[in-house]
């Protein structure tokens, strides 16, 4: 991928993200009670929704290699 269809997709995923959260809230399904940090969490996990590869262990070790040993997270 190039640098521009990189930032393209993560708008993508973030933008799906965004609009999937808005319509539960809508629907009074997010809890008016729950703040930053139960709103961190419902991010993750429904972050995690989005892995839809069906990659090889292999390269999801090179990925985590990767994050861990550049610092990313």
């Amino acid at each position: 991928m190039t640098k521009q269809e990189q930032k393209e997709f993560v708008k993508t995923c973030l933008d799906s993200l965004e609009s999937h959260f808005n319509k539960l809230y809508d629907q009074d399904k997010i809890p008016i009670t729950w703040d930053g940090i139960e709103l961190r969490w419902f991010i993750n996990d429904m972050a995690k929704t989005l892995n839809w590869s069906k990659s090889s262990n292999h390269r999801k070790q090179e990925y985590n290699h990767y994050i861990f040993t550049n610092n990313l997270i």
